[in-house]
């Protein structure tokens, strides 16, 4: 028994040690002549945060179990991980996973006697070498037990306007201008959705609004970040459903729409499973997308498809490589980039409009029941090509020439 034994432990460290190798990254230090690093709260803060980003490397991957219980939770204060669900989701949502990307670790600064923060930043070498993505400043109090983390938006959260319209309530900063009217009426669409839908009873739902994406990042602790400067002649819309339990934010304009409302309601009514890529036609269908109508989405998508002849939805509804000349195809040995990227430009993601036609086209042949049947008995992305000879009795093969003529028929 001795000897099994030891060689369980064994079996164990070797383990270990073999996921410490797999954890390899690049880390630096800003220029310790500008950064004070003989300071023993700098190295405590330091070396907290590594070993943060150490367990939550141990983690991923183990998430999907819903018995697991995630050991980079520890990290965090008891109320974020009461407040939030997933404490980390903040930063997961805007930057997963961020422990796998070249770092370079800021500083730390003293706030008062319990509140520090430390920033640090993130580059990645795709598509061109030392791309910024993103700055972020993480606060962090202490403890007896010594330091825990806290999210940047749950301090900002007692500066804002508070609207409590139904189960939802909004947050927004004293500058954003509110539209009450439109709010009203988006959760009366959500009510009456809900109820074709079949759900029954609202959880409560906080709605975090921004003029822009630059503000928002700022609120959740993201100082330096390229996502607001897709387009120099418009204001570039953004929503997620994935920075807390229940929890949303949107910029302008976001309080009449009701995309990321269905997220939430969906992850409720599968127990926070996740469904596959049709989830986002659902939302898209009956919630609209970037602000925009589904009239101009499928307008925007005939153009893409004719400027792309050689796509293939026949091959794949999601993603394609891109050829020399910047054009999508299926055929992988012509392709610069060497792994598949969704149908998507700065604005539109075509992957998302092509889920969306599938979505009408079952709402129009069999209502809600076919909708929900394709989302709940689509476990793969891959499935969905069965489902939709199913369910709409159109064969993988015809799938392309269908959804084509669909669009220069329809719109």
């Amino acid at each position: 028994m001795r000897f099994y034994t030891l060689l369980v432990l064994l079996l164990m460290a070797g383990g270990v040690t073999m996921q410490a190798q797999e954890f390899q990254r690049i880390v630096s230090l800003r220029d310790p002549l500008f950064l004070d690093t003989t300071s023993v709260v700098f190295h405590e803060i330091y070396d907290f945060w590594q070993r943060y980003e150490y367990a939550y490397f141990l983690d991923y991957g183990k998430i999907s179990d819903p018995n697991y219980k995630p050991t980079n939770y520890d990290f965090w204060t008891d109320f974020e991980k009461e407040d939030y669900g997933n404490p980390n989701s903040i930063i997961q949502c805007n930057l997963l996973p961020f422990y796998t990307y070249e770092e370079y670790f800021m500083g730390v600064a003293k706030r008062n006697d319990t509140l520090y923060e430390l920033q640090t930043a993130f580059f990645d070498d795709f598509p061109s070498p030392k791309q910024l993505l993103g700055i972020f400043t993480i606060p962090l109090i202490r403890t007896s037990d010594g330091f825990k983390l806290v999210n940047k938006l749950t301090i900002n959260k007692s500066y804002f306007c508070k609207k409590q319209i139904g189960w939802i309530t909004y947050y927004y900063p004293s500058t954003y201008a509110f539209d009450e009217a439109a709010a009203n009426t988006a959760v009366s669409r959500l009510t009456t959705f809900a109820e074709e839908f079949g759900v029954e009873g609202m959880e409560p739902v906080e709605y975090y609004l921004f003029d822009n994406k630059t503000e928002m990042f700022h609120y959740f602790g993201i100082d330096g970040s390229c996502y607001d400067f897709y387009s120099a002649e418009t204001v570039v819309p953004y929503g997620n459903s994935k920075i807390g339990k229940n929890k949303i934010c949107y910029t302008k304009g976001g309080e009449g729409k009701i995309h990321e409302f269905i997220h939430l309601m969906l992850k409720s009514v599968s127990n926070g499973q996740r469904f596959s890529w049709f989830e986002e036609g659902v939302c898209c269908y009956f919630g609209e997308h970037v602000l925009q109508t589904k009239e101009w989405h499928f307008d925007k998508l005939k153009a893409f498809l004719n400027d792309n002849p050689q796509i293939d939805l026949s091959v794949d509804l999601i993603q394609a490589y891109m050829d020399a000349d910047g054009k999508y195809t299926h055929d992988s040995t012509q392709s610069v980039i060497k792994y598949k990227r969704p149908y998507s430009d700065v604005n539109s993601n075509y992957s998302y409009d092509i889920q969306m036609v599938i979505c009408e086209m079952l709402y129009k042949k069999g209502g809600m029941d076919l909708v929900k049947r394709m989302l709940f008995e689509t476990k793969r992305n891959e499935d969905e090509y069965e489902m939709i000879e199913i369910l709409l009795g159109v064969k993988r093969e015809e799938v392309n020439g269908v959804i084509r003529e669909y669009l220069r028929e329809k719109y």
